[in-house]
């Protein structure tokens, strides 16, 4: 069966699953509707994913109630951690892995939480303290880079990364409450349904929500931070870039026609990070002039 045709499939179930859960009773509805909220949607990796990741040292980690698993990729420079978004995986950065390596970078990926193993489900602060344990693992790390829901984790984690040197946010919403709509708008949740959720997802947050924010995170880092997102992205607002490069005090970076996706893949947008981590982070390895891509011998 295609890769298409399965996700038609996966489209169908989900869609058949959600219509059945309006004929349950109120409470049960919302628990439902809760475990979807936190459980996301995985993918199996190609072949050309596949062979990127053998080329790293796997790795495990115990954080909290999950084990975070994981590939280094040695190298003679700094470290980078890369956090993949909400149904990604450690696989979502094989385009971007090589090129860091061919600069000399070392470069961590993983598995966010509930993305692998037990329990199959996570929320932002799990996301965070995954991201913080990993970071203590491979400390000092001076390069963050995040997609998406990644990208919250990975500003909200800067905070606390004194060696941190550059930070690269990629189609990152700004506000957890833009997430938190997208799916009452996917569930077409309404009236008392509607506002039982929301009252969930206010009460199991550790913080106000309101304060679950990007651009509030970055109001007290101090490296240098990219901001790249795409004009037709249908997940994330353009807005929420703007507000984000605003509150880093940073110019974002806008592309076309790459969506929300796409833009982890985009060669000239993988292009622009890696020229902003020769400007912020210089390897001692890499030569000026010469181009990335480089091979280096397996981690």
């Amino acid at each position: 069966m295609s890769q298409h045709r399965r996700q038609i499939s996966l489209s169908q179930l989900i869609s058949s699953t959600l219509r059945l859960v309006h004929y349950l009773p109120p409470q049960l509805a919302e628990m439902v509707h809760w475990r979807l909220f936190r459980t996301p949607f995985l993918h199996s990796r190609t072949p050309e994913q596949q062979a990127i990741l053998s080329q790293g040292r796997p790795f495990s980690i115990k954080s909290g109630p999950y084990l975070l698993k994981g590939y280094r990729f040695g190298g003679p420079g700094p470290t980078a951690v890369l956090t993949h978004g909400w149904q990604g995986s450690a696989s979502s950065w094989f385009r971007l892995i090589p090129l860091l390596r061919g600069l000399g970078y070392a470069v961590v990926v993983f598995d966010g939480p509930g993305h692998s193993g037990r329990p199959r489900v996570a929320t932002l602060p799990d996301f965070a303290q995954g991201l913080s344990d990993i970071v203590q693992l491979f400390s000092p790390v001076e390069i963050l880079v995040g997609h998406s829901f990644g990208g919250m984790a990975s500003a909200r984690v800067a905070r606390k990364v004194p060696s941190l040197k550059a930070l690269v946010l990629l189609a990152t919403p700004d506000r957890v409450d833009t997430l938190v709509d997208g799916f009452v708008h996917r569930l077409n949740l309404a009236g008392p349904a509607r506002e039982r959720f929301y009252q969930r997802v206010h009460s199991a947050s550790p913080v106000p929500l309101e304060e679950e924010a990007t651009s509030i995170y970055l109001s007290n880092v101090a490296c240098p931070t990219l901001v790249l997102h795409d004009h037709s992205d249908d997940v994330i607002a353009s807005d929420d870039a703007l507000k984000i490069a605003n509150s880093a005090k940073t110019e974002v970076v806008f592309s076309e026609g790459l969506g929300h996706r796409k833009i982890i893949r985009d060669p000239e947008t993988l292009s622009t990070v890696c020229e902003f981590l020769r400007e912020h982070v210089p390897c001692p390895y890499d030569q000026p002039g010469l181009p990335s891509g480089r091979s280096l011998p397996t981690a």
